[in-house]
């Protein structure tokens, strides 16, 4: 007898049930809580035009169907259950305007999560969700949603769809993306963030199980990133690789997929400290701009850029550029200034398309013999550095100038000879000229007082 009465409802318990179901036929608004209900309640199907039902604080381990048939429902309610699983009939609740489903055992949000285009409010707090399907964000009426204490890592880039989002919560997430530097700035910043991402994502036309993609331009200028946000190498295709994914995955993933097919990359006035090796696999990009960071280097595994026709690394703390630069043969604009650079790569001469290098306000001392070997270079800017070969004399005349006396020392490689008559030197500093074995040195028709003690010492100055 005591173990019937432990099971059994009390009287006061079904008189509020009772009560609820019977003022819902007026209020058209059903609030069943508390009552520890294990299946759906039958009596929210014979209350005709509801338009609010609440259900939390319920033991309910599935949705009923029979939900569906409350074609006027537009708020439901179904924290603290035991739901594992939100099912995909949800989506024929069109008129639904506020979702929750805190403190339950959910593990996805169903795809059919689009078709609730009136959504203003979703409350899945406190649940078992890792990934956020990118359907959810079709509900661009959404101003209100709540994802803490769930297991996402990331927080996708569709979020840029959300216009109309006033309030985001997603506290005790593992979330790594957007990086830290973004999400501390707020939602308007992530949105910001998101949106860049998203709005340059490319379109894709699909042949077969290849993917072809059309280029574009990504700036994420001003944010504050300390690192290359990963977003911009997910789903980088392997070295000779090609797409063999299904179509479905590449329009789900299509803005991850994008983003190595970048054609202009902006990352100017953030603080990277350096560039991860992965930014060789950017093949399609042809401007990259970095003005305005910390970087005191480059990889070397820049030259995987195959493509790549300006590089502005303007305002930054380079101290080197890798040699490997000397290998892009598209590269058309090297913009250099406000560095810390020492010497310039050899190389640069050979490459057939370069029309510009700047090289303002940095420490060069010395110019690569090779730039003399240009058949492009048209603009070649030096000022400002302290340099001692060529000498001041000569960098005053422009380039033309430089080009020549760096002509008479790449000459010089192959003659022992080095020719520096008519070139109005008031010195000459042996010390830094670049021949390994010099048997003739022709000075005159200049302006020197003396000659370099190791002229005195050994040399034949004609």
């Amino acid at each position: 007898g005591d173990a019937k009465e432990e099971t059994a409802p009390r009287p006061d318990t079904v008189l509020s049930y009772l009560r609820g179901t019977l003022t819902a036929r007026t209020t058209l608004e059903l609030s069943l809580p508390d009552f520890a209900l294990q299946v759906w309640p039958l009596e929210a199907k014979n209350v005709p035009g509801i338009s609010s039902l609440s259900l939390h604080n319920n033991r309910l381990s599935a949705i009923g169907d029979e939900v569906t048939l409350l074609t006027s429902l537009q708020l439901l309610q179904l924290d603290n259950n035991k739901i594992s699983r939100l099912p995909n009939f949800l989506g024929a609740l069109t008129t639904l305007t506020s979702f929750s489903a805190a403190k339950n055992l959910v593990t996805e949000v169903p795809t059919t999560f689009s078709c609730l285009r009136d959504l203003t409010s979703l409350d899945l707090r406190d649940n078992n969700i890792p990934v956020l399907c990118v359907e959810m964000f079709q509900c661009t009426k959404l101003e209100t949603l709540l994802l803490d204490r769930n297991k996402l890592t990331e927080l996708p880039p569709e979020f840029g769809d959300l216009r109309s989002l006033r309030t985001l919560s997603y506290e005790s997430n593992p979330v790594i993306v957007p990086p830290d530097e973004i999400r501390l700035k707020g939602l308007k910043a992530m949105l910001r963030f998101y949106d860049l991402i998203i709005m340059n994502a490319p379109a894709c036309s699909f042949k077969g199980s290849e993917c072809d993609f059309l280029g574009r331009e990504l700036n994420l200028d001003d944010f504050g990133l300390k690192e290359l946000p990963d977003v911009v190498f997910r789903g980088m295709p392997r070295p000779g690789g090609s797409w063999k994914d299904p179509p479905e995955k590449m329009r789900r993933d299509r803005w991850a997929f994008g983003m190595t097919h970048l054609t202009k990359l902006s990352l100017q006035h953030n603080e990277l400290g350096s560039l991860p090796d992965l930014i060789s696999r950017m093949h399609c990009v042809e401007t990259l701009h970095l003005r305005g960071n910390k970087l005191r280097l480059l990889p070397d595994s820049v030259s995987g850029m195959s493509k790549l026709v300006t590089l502005d690394v303007r305002d930054n703390r380079l101290e080197l550029l890798p040699h490997t630069v000397s290998f892009i043969e598209t590269l058309e604009h090297l913009i250099l200034d406000n560095n810390e650079i020492r010497t310039l790569p050899n190389g640069l001469g050979y490459l057939p398309k370069l029309r510009a290098i700047e090289c303002t306000s940095n420490r060069l001392i010395d110019l690569p013999i090779d730039l003399c070997q240009t058949v492009s270079i048209r603009v070649l800017t030096v000022d400002q550095n302290p340099l001692r070969m060529p000498p001041n004399e000569i960098i005053e005349r422009g380039m033309r100038a430089i080009f020549d006396f760096l002509g008479r020392l790449f000459r010089c490689q192959s003659t022992y000879t080095l020719d520096l008559r008519t070139l109005g030197l008031e010195t000459v500093d042996y010390s830094i000229l670049p021949i390994p074995v010099l048997k003739r040195l022709l000075l005159a028709n200049n302006k020197l007082t003396s000659l370099a003690r190791e002229l005195e010492e050994g040399s034949e100055p004609d």
